[in-house]
């Protein structure tokens, strides 16, 4: 059989084998966490809470891509959430709270019980003449108005 290593395609069955599949092949990071995925991460979820756009980073006029780590205890409740990258004080504190509320289901797998990270996104975005909040997926596509050349 030959494979074309530059088109390779992975066909999944189901969701629990991509969940499956992206727990086992991630690596074990510090404090015995496994890594894995958004896309599995926000597979996992089975109750989220999406950030608030805190009004001093409406008043500052502040958007941008906020970007947390977020640990996963063995009863798959958040033990840590990180804030890798934000466009304001306000707006790490709004996700820090918000993704504390969040919970998951454990992953199919060998290690259902194994600690997991993971990074989720947000977009704080000023859209359609109101400071919204998106989760990655759901972000709008912004378009440049300017000709192409």
């Amino acid at each position: 059989m030959y494979i074309n290593a530059s088109r390779r395609s992975f066909i999944v069955y189901g969701l629990s084998a991509l969940v499956s599949i992206a727990v086992s092949v991630r690596s074990v990071v510090a404090e015995g966490f496994g890594r894995t995925s958004e896309t599995a991460l926000r597979a996992l979820a089975r109750q989220v809470v999406l950030p608030e756009y805190p009004p001093p980073a409406v008043r500052a006029k502040a958007t941008g891509v906020a970007v947390a780590d977020v640990y996963i205890d063995g009863s798959h409740g958040i033990s840590k959430v990180e804030i890798l990258q934000s466009p304001s004080t306000a707006i790490s504190d709004a996700v820090r709270t918000a993704v504390s509320k969040w919970r998951f289901a454990p992953p199919d797998g060998a290690h259902p019980e194994m600690p997991l990270v993971g990074k989720l996104t947000f977009y704080f975005l000023e859209y359609q003449g109101k400071y919204r909040v998106f989760h990655a997926q759901d972000a709008p596509r912004m378009t440049s108005t300017s000709p192409r050349r």
